[in-house]
Formats: structure tokens, sequence, C-alpha cells
């Protein structure tokens, strides 16, 4: 099973008062005094892409509720990024999380009119995002295959998959169980390997002491969004430790070339599965059913989603006013660290008189964030059009979340047919947006655009940029657009304008020739990475193990 990525944590980059940047908006003439005033400071202007910093906009003489919106800047046109709402007093602050990508990118922030209070713009602000090699020259969008042989145009004898970007597209991680990606081969078992967008080569990440692969199986990497860390799940005995008896909890430090296992290497049951890492890597989220995961994790009966967070500190997730008493999977995890969304068939999890209610039997999707207690609930996010109550109408449930960087958005896939006002007739899958501000109004992203309604057939697998401006995610072009092919391909879905492109188009503007498998989206939205069976996306490569391998498609425009 592959699992979506998305998972970026940066902590707050601590800066003393005076070094914030402050970005204020024009001063008010005499004749416009009753305007509000927006104000923003930046945690930082110039950092490492994949970095998110912070933007906080302090908003004075606004109306209660009144929306602001970060809005980025593309030529001469500025589109919205994400938008939030004042607190109920008209003013204060509302912090926006910017994922440098590379380069300098130009935003502002915007305070809409509501009523009689006049709206405001704040003055633009830019943020630049470097690489190691300095300032990035401007790359034209294009397809490249990531699980290749050192000769670089010959696919693995095996099947690659699961791939996982960092924020700035440069690193992707993936398993595969090809023998000839490396000299060394594979050692029999499923590898995690790392590819570098600035060599084109591999490094493989699931390695003993002594460079070669690890004897057991090493699965679901997923890579910080800043590249430095990847997790991933393993049996195998990796950095001079011995193997396990059910897959541990690793963690690969790529500038040092070190791994460090973060579980005991004794647990029971089945052991850690599903990893999903934060931006800066000090913080996983992931699956367990083992009752001995770590001090203060609580003894599940079942599958339950588990985070660690450096040092050593775990904390049992799934849980409401008591323990889960169904089982839960595909945690998703924000860029600071602090939320995580996941699904879970569990049925007491939201259970406080006068709250929500999930009485549909069936898998819904939650976001749970640290400010709770061993006793609190998580938010029910795949709820029907009041936002209280699981919604109903499919035979399967909610799946599959994605989490934006600030915890306020969720992207997922349901087969539910009363999400929306209007019932969807359909019971194949959709994709939704969910937001933490307006739980009862709920985005539907797989709107075909020909005829304007719900696809006929399912979209799933979301996975979300970290500011939640674009959503890539699996379907059927000819579905969503009335043209294109109908084979399930990689959609990249953009907020401001509504609109999908294919990712995965064939040579010479034909259709691929096989279906992709699993898709993810970089943290910076730039960039996305997927595995499909396809064999004519990219001219010269040689493709003849009829299975999956993995691409990269960006940067997109």
């Amino acid at each position: 099973m592959v699992l979506r990525r998305l998972l970026p944590l940066i902590p707050p980059i601590v800066v003393p008062l005076v070094a914030l940047v402050l970005v204020a908006g024009p001063a008010p003439s005499s004749t416009a005094a009753t305007r509000p005033t927006v104000r923003v400071a930046l945690s930082a202007t110039d950092v490492a892409a994949g970095t998110t910093v912070t933007a906080t906009a302090r908003v004075r003489g606004g109306a209660a509720r009144q929306r602001v919106s970060l809005q980025r800047r593309t030529g001469s046109t500025w589109t919205k990024v994400v938008t939030r709402r004042l607190p109920r007093k008209g003013a204060g602050t509302v912090r926006f999380p910017v994922t440098a990508v590379p380069g300098t990118t130009t935003y502002r922030v915007v305070l809409a009119r509501q009523g009689s209070t006049p709206g405001r713009r704040g003055t633009a602000f830019s943020v630049t995002g470097r690489t190691s090699g300095g300032p990035v020259a401007p790359e034209p969008p294009s397809t490249r295959l990531v699980s290749h042989r050192s000769t670089g145009a010959t696919t693995g004898d095996d099947k690659s998959t699961d791939p996982s970007i960092s924020a700035d597209g440069r690193y992707v991680v993936f398993e595969s169980f090809a023998a000839d990606l490396l000299p060394g081969g594979d050692n029999g078992y499923g590898q995690v390997y790392l590819w570098d967008r600035a060599t084109d080569g591999l490094t493989l990440v699931s390695h003993r002491t002594d460079g070669t692969p690890g004897a057991g199986q090493s699965l679901h990497p997923a890579i910080s969004a800043d590249g430095r860390y990847v997790a991933f799940q393993s049996s195998a005995g990796l950095g001079g430790l011995p193997p396990s008896g059910s897959p541990e909890l690793w963690r690969w430090d790529r500038q040092q070339d070190s791994l460090a296992r973060l579980t005991s290497g004794s647990l029971d049951g089945q052991g850690v599965l599903l990893p999903a890492i934060s931006a800066d890597g000090s913080a996983v989220a992931f699956v367990s059913g083992s009752t001995n995961v770590g001090p203060g994790a609580g003894a599940p009966g079942a599958d339950d989603i588990f985070l660690w967070r450096a040092p050593s500190t775990f904390v049992l997730v799934s849980h409401g006013v008591g323990n889960a008493n169904g089982a839960s999977a595909y945690p998703a995890i924000s860029a600071d660290g602090h939320h995580v969304a996941f699904e879970s068939k569990a049925s007491n999890l939201v259970a406080a008189p006068g709250g929500q209610e999930d009485t549909n039997a069936r898998s819904d999707v939650f976001l749970w964030d640290d400010a709770m207690i061993s006793t609190s609930e998580p938010i029910l996010v795949s709820t029907d059009k009041t936002g209280l109550n699981a919604a109903t109408g499919g035979g399967q449930g909610a799946f599959w979340p994605s989490v934006s960087a600030d915890g306020d958005l969720v992207a997922y896939e349901t087969d539910a047919t009363n999400v929306l006002p209007q019932t969807d007739w359909e019971t194949t899958k959709d994709v939704f947006v969910w937001n933490r501000d307006t739980p009862a109004t709920q985005v539907l992203v797989s709107r075909a655009t020909n005829p304007g309604t719900n696809g006929n057939t399912s979209a799933f697998n979301p996975t979300m940029s970290a500011d939640g401006s674009r959503i890539v995610f699996m379907a059927r072009p000819d579905d969503l657009t009335g043209t294109g092919t109908f084979i399930v391909s990689p959609m990249l879905w953009t907020r401001a304008t509504g609109q999908f492109t294919n990712l995965s188009p064939g040579l010479a503007a034909t259709d691929p020739d096989g279906a992709t498998i699993s898709v993810t989206l970089a943290a910076s939205g730039s960039y996305a990475a997927f595995s499909t069976i396809a064999t004519n996306l990219v001219a010269g490569v040689s493709d003849t193990n009829a299975t999956e391998d993995v691409y990269v498609h960006g940067p997109l425009g």
C-alpha cells in the first residue's frame, strides 16, 4: 500500500523581536482614517529552499471574522494562496506558513472588505529559497525517470514505488525491489533509495555499516521537507544493530549518512507501518499494533497512530476519551509537527454529548493536535453538510488524509454522498478539502469542469501542498475535463483557478500507456513524484520490467 506524504514540520524560528522584518501597509490618509491597518512580521526572508517561515499579519480596525488572505504574485497576477479570518473582536494576529521555493517569491496579505468595513492591502514582501549550490536557474517543466540504473536511461528489473519528495523537488526517496539499481544488488529484500536531482544519482538509504543492503524489508520512506531526514520502516539490521522480528521505525540523516532506530528494537505484534515525517524531521507519525511502542503510549488493542518526537518521546494519537475501539491507519503530519490527520474505523473517538457524532459504521478521517490531552477528542473531519455528523451514503467511508502546514486544512477521499448540501448520486470516491474555520462548507476538488459536476469515476489518494493552494490526486483526465485519456493519471488541482493538469502525458502529446499507481506533491507545490506502469513518458528510456517505476515532474507553473 502506498502512502501519501507531506509532512513538513518546521519548528518555530525563534527570532528576537527587533530582528523581525516588518512590512506595513500604506499609512492611511486623513480621508481614510478609519481604514484598518495591516502589518506583517516575517520570521525570516532568506532561507534554505523547503524551509517554512511564518508571516504574521497584525490587523487593527477590522470587523469580526473578516477574511484575511495570503496572495502570491506570478508575473503581474496575484493568486490567493490561503484565507483565514480575524478573531471575533475584529483585531489581532493571523499567521500564514510560507514554504520557501527555489528563487525569490513575492507575497502580500490582503484584508477583504466586509460590509461597511473597508478592505486593506498590505505591502508586498518576498521570501527567498536557496539551495546548497546557491540560487537556482529557471528550469523548464519536464518529466524525469527517478528509479533507474547507473546509466540513467534504464529502469530497474523490478518494482519501484511509494515516492516521497523534498519541498524544493531536489530529493526523491522511494522503495524498490529491483536488484540492479546500484552495484551490490538488493540482498533479496525491498530497499529504500534517495535520488538527487542535481546529480541524477541514487544513494542506498537502508544500508549496513559496510554500505551493503540490509537483510530485511525496508519500506515506506518519507523525506522531510528540508531534505535532510528520511523515516522508514525496516526489520533489517542496519547501522550496526541486529535485525528485528517486526518492522521498527528508522531515521536516516542524509548529511551525516547515519541511521538511528527510533523504536526499541523489540516491538511485539506487527511493529511499525507507514511513517510520515515533519518538515525538519523532528517528529514522525506512524501506525502500530504493538503494545510496547514507548513510555506513555498506551496499550492499543488494534492498529493505532503514534507520534514520535525527538529525542525519544512517544504519544498515542488515535484516542478519544478512552482507547479507540477500531483500527486506525495512514497518518499525515503537519509541517510544524503539531497536527496529525488519520483515518480510523473506530466509532468512539468523538462521543461527547452535544458534540460530533460518528454512527456511520465506516472509516472516517480525524484531526488531532498536540494541545489535546489524553482524555480529549480529535476533530471529525469527514462530516456531512452539517459539520457535526459522520458523512454517509457510500459503502466504504473516508480515507487517505493530507494536512496543510498549519493544520487548518485537510484533503481526503470519500464515497459519501451527503458531504455537500446537494446530494451526490454517484457513489464513486471524490476528493474534498475540509477547513477548520468552516467545517460545514467543504470544497469538492474532483468537480468535473465538463459538465461541472462530480466526476463519474473515482478520484483518490490526495496530497496537499503546505499552503493548501495545490492538490495532486489520481483520476481519469477524461472524466474531469471531458478530454484526454481514460487511463488513471496524476492530476494537479489549483485552488485559485479550479483547473486540472495531467502530470503524466505521453511522448508527443500521446496518452500514457499505463496507469499511475501513486502520486505525491512537494510541500512547495512545485514538483510531483509518482509511480506508474506507463513506459512512454520520457524519450530514450528503456522500460521492460512490466511494473511500477518512479518519475518526477516539474517545476509546475
